[in-house]
């Protein structure tokens, strides 16, 4: 690494200036330090990653500029706009045109429309494009200013709006990537609360970014690393009445017991006909409902349920015999058809893409497609200073069983 170049000023006592101005002073050569340092890393950043050849024709060629990440936005509403789409295309896509469907452009104005969204967006972004300094203290600024905007809404009783809502799920998909657990929870609890007092409010539908977002999500769950599916939110949904949601929250809670029941029956030194029996019967109740939401007209419940027949076969697959790599194929199929792209940070913490992975046959193209979607996320990370980006995985996935042992391997994969 080049070595550092600060400037510094002892203004104290300085001859005709007073508290005030040295104190200005101070401040402008403190900018200035930092913008040379943002200069500097950005140069050598970029010349590593070059020498490492870790960058390929997917992946961004060069960094984005200086005044994307860390200048402010402009205020104009047209190049607002803009400026957003350039930050999720660099940040989020790593290159990726966005937006390239109606799906996206509508995401790109419900952000301008929102100030909160916009700034927790841009925390999230800024927050894990680099773990230098200068990135993680301009994250925090956006952090408290959509904090800040969030309480004020609080305050005027509109906090249940639809933007507001997607703002503070963000803020519990940014701190679960840290690990952060004890503000996840928070957020978790404020959104729970939000959905409820939308409700009280007279407004009887939810926003679909936030419906189908917890669709994805609760595949995580079936693996106890949800980013924002959790299930006091599901309770506060379901005074909504009949939601698609709702029917998968109820297969991933026995998904949930059914892996337990699994593990516990593969770790006996005896086997149970009882326990089998069981595990049978609500093995095959979960297929069936699986199947009947294969042609769901919601494709993130479309791909949802390819994800939950992956996991029965893959668990505990009796004598019914079944092509994975077929099913695995659905299921790629049934992601590609989703109206929005997942960001890199959802690529690499989706269980889906890593289950597509696990399943499909050793050398075929399927597995080839999982495997690439997945890599990509961690070369581009590891591109711009993350030396570990599997961490999030390996805090994030605890269990011991089978199937997530096969998960571990996987990572190993990917990263070598």
């Amino acid at each position: 690494m080049s070595s550092t170049s600060f400037t510094f000023l002892n203004a104290t006592g300085t001859p005709g200036l007073s508290q005030s101005d040295a104190k200005l002073m101070r401040a402008h050569i403190t900018r200035t330090n930092f913008a040379n340092r943002r200069q500097q890393l950005t140069k050598a950043r970029t010349a590593k990653e070059r020498e490492l050849g870790l960058l390929t024709q997917d992946v961004l060629a060069d960094p984005p500029p200086a005044d994307l990440l860390l200048s402010t936005p402009p205020k104009d509403p047209y190049r607002y706009a803009q400026f957003l789409s350039r930050f999720w295309s660099f940040v989020f896509l790593d290159g990726g045109n966005y937006p390239s469907s109606p799906g996206e452009e509508a995401w790109i104005q419900l952000l301008v429309s929102e100030a909160a969204l916009a700034e927790v967006s841009m925390a999230i972004g800024i927050r894990h494009w680099s773990p230098d300094a200068s990135c993680q203290e301009k994250a925090v600024a956006h952090s408290c200013k959509a904090a800040n905007i969030i309480i004020q809404h609080i305050k005027s009783k509109t906090a249940h709006a639809s933007a507001i809502l997607g703002a503070v799920l963000s803020m519990a998909i940014g701190e679960r990537l840290v690990h952060n657990d004890l503000v996840w929870n928070i957020h978790v609890d404020g959104l729970a609360n939000l959905i409820t007092e939308r409700r009280s409010q007279g407004e009887y539908d939810l926003p679909p970014v936030l419906c189908n977002f917890l669709i994805l999500d609760s595949t995580n769950d079936v693996f106890s690393f949800p980013l924002a599916y959790h299930r006091k939110i599901i309770d506060a949904i379901r005074a909504y009445g009949s939601q698609p949601i709702c029917s998968i929250a109820n297969m991933s809670d026995s998904l949930v017991q059914l892996r337990k029941l699994i593990d516990t029956h593969r770790k006996s030194s005896s086997g149970s006909d009882v326990r089998e029996k069981e595990i049978g019967k609500i093995w095959n109740s979960l297929l069936c409902q699986a199947r009947s939401l294969r042609f769901d007209d919601n494709p993130f419940v479309q791909a949802t349920s390819r994800a939950i027949e992956l996991i029965l076969y893959v668990s505990w697959c009796p004598q019914l015999e079944a092509n994975l790599t077929l099913l695995a194929s659905e299921l790629k199929d049934a992601l590609c058809r989703l109206p929005v792209r997942p960001c890199l940070f959802m690529d690499i913490t989706s269980s889906q893409l890593m289950l597509g992975a696990v399943a499909a046959g050793e050398g075929s193209q399927i597995r080839a497609w999982f495997v690439a979607r997945l890599r990509r996320a961690v070369l581009a990370l590891r591109s711009r200073g993350w030396v570990r980006p599997l961490e999030i995985l390996e805090k994030g996935f605890v269990s011991n069983d089978w199937l997530v042992a096969s998960f571990r391997a996987l990572w190993k994969e990917l990263d070598s």
